[in-house]
């Protein structure tokens, strides 16, 4: 593992961190009604989809920029489609928590792809300065 590898799986542990602590006490106080005891599985799901994402990218730029471009596209499709993919599994077969889940779900999805992609463009940034 590559230190900014571990520095990102850290980071990403932190993230993880704070959004079970936050779904503890919202689902503990105001949002009790809409608690999914699914939710510490959604945050694993994401800690490993988008860790998984961020190694397959970074360990490409030392290739091609071509190569990591389409290791980047081709890997957030395939992540964009295997989230979909869960989500509507989950969806047909707890129709009575759809609305919840999915809230929770595509919350999840944007948080952790945005600080994904902010961390593969920091990543990017620093490679090119350090080639100049």
């Amino acid at each position: 593992m590559e230190k900014h590898q571990k520095k990102f799986l850290i980071k990403l542990s932190l993230l993880s961190l704070f959004l079970g602590l936050l779904g503890v006490a919202l689902f503990s106080t105001m949002l009790k009604s809409y608690y999914q005891p699914i939710f510490p599985l959604l945050l694993l799901f994401n800690l490993l989809v988008n860790y998984f994402v961020y190694s397959a990218v970074t360990m490409r730029i030392h290739k091609s920029p071509v190569q990591f471009n389409n290791v980047f596209m081709i890997s957030n499709m395939s992540k964009l489609i295997v989230y979909m993919v869960v989500l509507l599994v989950y969806i047909l077969l707890n129709k009575a928590q759809a609305l919840q889940f999915a809230v929770a779900y595509l919350m999840l999805y944007f948080i952790y792809t945005f600080y994904e992609v902010k961390a593969l463009v920091d990543f990017v940034n620093k490679h090119k300065a350090g080639q100049n």
